[in-house]
């Protein structure tokens, strides 16, 4: 039977306990998090405890007390399914102070040998509990049963899926995920075809428009603006000078116009890309300066 004791190779049950980190509960997206910013999801996983609590020390589901814990977050809550994200201990802890509230994490260290699996961010498991417990931190031994292999994914998560080209909305942030991960199917719908797109800012509502063809085509240009948030544009590059990538990351988001086959001309494109910026009257009232 496929457990996670044959799954990660376990010797000693007795030396692990399981925690259920169910903090998309509280506004945190833990899969984007796992894709994007992993040193902040293993902060947020890793909370011990917060000075401003009722309770003046830590609560049992978040004392971690055994040499190794493999941590679980949320996949499809509906279906019982939570997601792998690795194996790790917990040596020290450290303090963080905002607002006057003093919080304490465990500073958590994945553990190699359990890495070179390669199961993080890929193992599905459904977790069905056989009593009332509210718990979200067990021992190994008593909950290995409780925990069933549902699926492994060919390869780790990634914030969104390709839906079609009318469907295309993305956050900077998403951006990013799709294009360091090297997304398939993005990499494919977006490297085939050319395309005239658009940026919003949301919080001017300021746009720009451009085009993209090439040898890449929108993946490459696409690509640019994850590596600079500019892409060597004029008016945005200015905008990167006066506000930094930060502001990028919080308030663009990339969508797409027209797309074009690989036989459409670069000057059609380009025409096209000017029609659209005459009609969204980008040069007046947004980032493009040509």
């Amino acid at each position: 039977m496929l457990n996670l004791k044959t799954l990660l190779g376990i010797d000693d049950l007795t030396e692990f306990n399981i925690k259920l980190d169910n903090i998309d509960q509280f506004g945190i997206d833990t899969n984007t998090l796992f894709a994007l910013n992993h040193d902040r999801l293993l902060q947020e996983i890793g909370f011990l405890h917060a000075s401003n609590r009722k309770r003046k020390t830590p609560g049992f589901n978040y004392v971690m007390d055994r040499k190794y814990t493999i941590h679980f977050i949320p996949y499809d809550l509906k279906n019982k399914l939570w997601l792998f994200v690795g194996v790790f201990i917990q040596p020290s802890t450290y303090e963080v102070e905002k607002d006057g509230v003093t919080t304490t994490f465990y500073n958590l260290i994945p553990v190699s040998e359990f890495d070179e699996v390669g199961l993080n961010g890929r193992l599905i498991m459904k977790m069905v509990r056989p009593t009332k417990s509210q718990h979200f931190r067990f021992r190994l031994e008593d909950s290995l049963e409780w925990f069933t292999l549902n699926s492994i994914l060919e390869r780790k998560i990634d914030t969104k899926n390709f839906n079609g080209y009318e469907n295309v909305c993305l956050t900077y942030p998403e951006l990013k995920g799709i294009i360091s991960n090297g997304n398939p199917s993005w990499r494919t719908a977006l490297g085939n075809l050319n395309a005239v797109y658009l940026q919003v800012d949301k919080e001017t509502g300021k746009q720009y428009v451009g085009a993209a063809y090439g040898e890449q085509k929108l993946w490459g240009r696409w690509t640019n603006y994850v590596d600079s948030y500019h892409g060597g544009n004029k008016g945005l590059r200015a905008l990167y000078e006066e506000k930094g990538g930060e502001y990028f990351e919080k308030n663009f988001i990339y969508t797409i116009l027209e797309i074009f086959s690989n036989k459409t001309l670069k000057a059609e494109v380009i025409e096209r890309e000017n029609w659209w910026k005459e009609i969204l009257r980008t040069r007046d009232f947004g980032y493009n300066e040509n």
